[in-house]
């Protein structure tokens, strides 16, 4: 969920709704030129993915994602609009390397997020804006039917907010967003499954129902709040929740679309904020 999504990690930083594809197989992935180095200590970077967004949704403002990483990278790893299976792997030490988001039209800017296990498990991944029109963050960039290109770039410096630098090469393939199998408006989004799953959810949450959260929520969701409450304790992250269950609801008032792909949906509030779900042992879930 993002602003509503957004709303409920500010409520909740970093609880947010997660989820994984299946791993049975690896993605296409192609090797990555160069070096990263992260708070001083290299990472060997040696697969690398990129996907493009259609923006059928009207919410996507960088639609182009590239991972660069330590190893493969699961099929489905950057569908969806909310957050990655790509960032969520990295949470719990799966994978490490660096999530690119750029806008083709501004490609030297992007927004950067860092793919490694924060050290305290209630925190989430970092990330930043990097690049300018002086200092690109990505150069040469070159966008084909199937494949992408170019250089990233950022020279360390003490004044970084994140320590982490990188001269890489990529020559990705390049995957679309799955294709549209249902858009709903009116009346019909509130009867959807993923919309009652939602509503469900959001109950459950402000209700402080431990086994219906549980079994509305995704399997990664789930191994996620498990740590969070290692950390945070039982009875504090039900209080946690049951505001945040409170202000879901009020977002799902607000519902005006609802976009499906396959396994997973997104309900659209506006176009900085929306719930996603996920559709697991074919039942909806709660999951970004």
């Amino acid at each position: 969920m993002k602003a509503a999504g957004t709303a409920r990690r500010r409520l909740l930083e970093p609880v947010v709704a997660v989820s994984m594809v299946a791993l049975h197989s690896l993605a296409t992935a192609a090797p990555v030129e160069g070096t990263l180095t992260l708070n001083g200590r290299p990472i060997a970077v040696t697969h690398v993915v990129a996907k493009l967004h259609d923006n059928a949704e009207g919410v996507v403002g960088k639609p182009l994602l590239i991972v660069v990483a330590d190893r493969a990278i699961p099929p489905g790893a950057l569908d969806g609009i909310g957050e990655s299976v790509a960032s969520q792997l990295a949470l719990v030490g799966k994978l490490r390397g660096l999530l690119f988001r750029i806008d083709p039209a501004k490609p030297y800017e992007a927004s950067l997020i860092v793919l490694d296990k924060p050290e305290q498990a209630d925190r989430g991944l970092g990330s930043v804006v990097i690049g300018s029109k002086e200092q690109p963050a990505i150069t040469g960039l070159q966008i084909g039917g199937d494949k992408v290109s170019g250089a990233l770039v950022r020279v360390p410096s003490e004044a970084q907010a994140i320590a982490v630098s990188f001269a890489l090469k990529v020559a990705a393939p390049l995957v679309r967003e799955p294709a549209i199998t249902a858009d709903l408006k009116g009346s019909a989004i509130k009867a959807s499954p993923q919309y009652q799953a939602a509503l469900a959810y959001a109950d459950a949450m402000q209700k402080g129902d431990a086994a219906a959260m549980q079994r509305l929520t995704s399997r990664a969701l789930n191994e996620r709040m498990a740590t969070l409450t290692t950390a945070t304790g039982a009875a504090a992250m039900t209080e946690r929740l049951k505001g945040v269950g409170a202000t879901m609801k009020a977002q799902l008032s607000k519902v005006h679309r609802l976009v499906e792909r396959g396994p997973r949906a997104a309900l659209l509030i506006d176009t900085h904020a929306w719930i996603t779900m996920v559709k697991e042992d074919g039942a909806w879930k709660s999951g970004d």
